[in-house]
């Protein structure tokens, strides 16, 4: 029976020195798990500023592309009133400010923008619905000069 207490308690000490030795892997295991999630977390950090970054720069990046949009039809606007004073130059034998005027007008008596009157002449050629030009009004200096 001594022999079985003896090979018992070797048993039991194997059993311990095994448990001791999985203790400290775990521990250690452990040490790792928490190295790694602040490794992800600190990661995770990192990506949440760069899409931010690049949210901010798609963002940026559209709004450029929005401006560029808008110059672009700002110019096309431009060339299409410059077409349709043109136009309205050669029909009634006008000026370049006569003829915007004409324009003006007529955009105010329809209650249309500019481009839209503008489209119209472009498009059609007439200018017949198209308001008189105002005869330009004297200044007081050639008012009083003519008195």
């Amino acid at each position: 029976m001594r022999d079985q207490v003896i090979t018992n308690r070797s048993d039991i000490d194997s059993l311990q020195t095994r448990v001791e030795e999985a203790v400290d892997r775990a521990a250690v295991s452990d040490v790792r798990a928490d190295e790694l999630r602040h490794r992800i977390d600190d990661l995770e950090a990192g990506a949440d500023v760069h899409q931010h970054l690049i949210a901010e720069l798609k963002s940026e990046g559209l709004l450029r592309q929005k401006h560029v949009t808008q110059l672009e039809e700002a110019l096309r606007t431009s060339r299409r009133i410059g077409i349709a004073i043109g136009i309205i130059m050669v029909a009634r034998n006008l000026d370049a400010t006569e003829a915007f005027s004409v324009l003006v007008s007529a955009s105010q008596n329809t209650d249309r923008n500019v481009c839209s009157v503008a489209d119209d002449v472009v498009r059609t050629g007439d200018v017949s619905d198209l308001p008189q030009p105002q005869a330009p009004q004297a200044s007081p200096i050639e008012s009083r000069q003519d008195a």
